[in-house]
């Protein structure tokens, strides 16, 4: 599924508005449809009428909000509207009130609440009046339409106080804006016939919240389905891709540990260890071959930095002509060195960087790239270093130097955000590099992967008998391969 600008939809949406309000019934109707669904999660034993707001701002998104409240009134629910702009949508609102919808200007008790304030041409956050008033229904279930108001739909960026949404109902495909805003909730999108052009960006997730949406609207879907990694007949341990990790100090030997056991579980092949934290790696992991740099054997993919790196251990991986992840340390000793940069200037073979925000941050100084939104700013040093740009988060970015699309991978939950995980990514993802570096297959889909398979391993280790409670790294680590099972086409769900 691809995200556009604001551009892109408004120029395929221009041809289909006419004067009969066709295309915002349309979009309505999933409004409508959506609505339904959180009501019914909400009401005891779906018991009906519900209880619904809608906050009708003065552009179409207002519109759609009146035309989904008349269809929720028709169908025998409760529902009330408060206007919160300078004008009203004449012909929605009369539809509203034909089919039994009441004006008001005070607030009572509502089981939901639809957000049809600030459509996709808002350029700033909501006024104080309508965030005390909304303020008000806080811990109300809330459909956004569109983005949430008060998000840019471009960047994703609050521009001041704005909605937090339970789920988002957009149409025909996905804005910017859900590539990268948590405040989106889940999103599901409603086809009206459009098809817009010049999209950059691709968006999947890794974990549903398990609603059941209606035929007709698409939540974003996972990544796709992968081929099992069982061997076949005439593989061995060196032929589906080697990895090498420096990994682990003696300050911080549980990051070497992690980084192994994420590789380890990751893929059937061989996985080399270079680093301070050899003994607790071989005894945590007996199957790995631990060594120095100088007499590592056969090695299609490296990764340096998690738990410790050197500038010359660095520098030496730098001048390989071998794929090479740099992780947590390593991109630190990039940010300082200016040879190191130069080597990675030079380089060849792939480069992937795995930085969280701070770290991202870091690197973008160090390259000169004025910071504009997280998009933007992480094609941009893709492109700029001609590096993969692996960018952690909630919603963890991929970008290439070259024409593929920015990927955004939303893991739909946050227990990954504990110490180690990054680790753990690290040693998954370069196992992964190392499997696709030996198959001649795209090494950003290898990134791809990975990013999935610990996002959705971290959500499996959080469950529990009564729901889901915190987890770590180690726990992590130890459900990759079930999150691999999970994606192989042949278990997926």
């Amino acid at each position: 599924m691809y995200a556009y600008s604001v551009q892109a939809i408004r120029d395929a949406e221009a041809p289909l508005i006419g004067p009969d309000d066709a295309l915002m019934k349309q979009a309505a109707g999933h409004v409508a449809q959506a609505a339904a669904t959180l009501l019914a999660e909400t009401l005891p034993n779906a018991a009906y009428p519900g209880n619904v707001l809608v906050v009708a701002g003065s552009g179409g998104n207002g519109g759609d909000g009146l035309y989904a409240g008349a269809e929720l009134a028709r169908a025998g629910h409760h529902v009330e509207a408060i206007r919160v702009g300078t004008r009203i949508h004449e012909r929605a609102a009369a539809a509203f009130e034909h089919a039994g919808g009441q004006f008001v200007t005070k607030l009572g008790d509502y089981d939901l609440v639809i957000d049809g304030i600030i459509g996709l041409g808002g350029s700033k956050g909501l006024s104080d009046d309508v965030a005390t008033l909304l303020a008000r229904c806080a811990g109300t279930p809330i459909l956004a339409i569109d983005v949430p108001s008060g998000i840019n739909p471009d960047t994703g960026v609050p521009m001041g106080a704005h909605i937090t949404a339970t789920a988002t109902v957009t149409f025909g495909t996905l804005r910017y804006a859900h590539a990268v805003s948590p405040a989106c909730g889940e999103v599901v999108v409603g086809d009206i016939g459009i098809a817009p052009q010049g999209s950059h960006v691709q968006v999947y997730r890794s974990v549903g919240t398990g609603r059941v949406w209606p035929e007709g609207l698409h939540p974003i879907p996972r990544i796709p389905a992968i081929e099992s990694l069982e061997p076949g007949p005439d593989d061995h341990k060196y032929s589906r891709g080697v990895v090498g990790l420096l990994a682990g100090s003696e300050r911080y030997p549980g990051a070497g540990v992690l980084c192994v056991q994420g590789a380890v579980r990751a893929t059937p092949s061989m996985v080399r260890y270079v680093g301070a934290a050899r003994d607790f790696v071989l005894d945590a992991t007996p199957e790995v071959i631990a060594s120095s740099l100088a007499t590592a054997g056969k090695v299609q993919a490296w990764v340096a930095g998690p738990g410790g790196a050197t500038t010359a251990e660095l520098r030496d991986l730098l001048s390989r002509n071998i794929p090479l992840l740099i992780d947590a340390d390593g991109i630190k000793l990039l940010a300082k060195n200016a040879d190191l940069m130069d080597l990675l200037a030079n380089r060849t073979a792939a480069t992937v960087v795995t930085p969280h925000d701070a770290e991202f941050a870091t690197l973008a100084e160090v390259a000169g790239i004025s910071r504009t939104d997280r998009l933007t700013d992480t094609q941009a040093l893709a492109e700029q270093l001609g590096l993969i740009v692996v960018r952690k988060g909630r919603f963890t970015l991929v970008a290439t130097p070259g024409s593929e699309p920015i990927t955004s991978i939303n893991s739909g939950h946050s227990w990954s955000a504990t110490p180690g995980s990054g680790d753990v990514l690290a040693g998954v993802m370069g196992a992964w590099l190392a499997r696709h570096a030996a198959l001649g297959r795209p090494l950003h889909e290898a990134a791809i992967i990975a990013v999935h398979l610990c996002a959705d391993a971290a959500w499996l280790a959080a469950q529990t008998p009564y729901g889901p409670a915190p987890t770590s790294a180690s726990p992590i680590a130890a459900h990759v391969q079930d999150a691999t099972a999970r994606l192989t086409a042949t278990t997926r769900r």
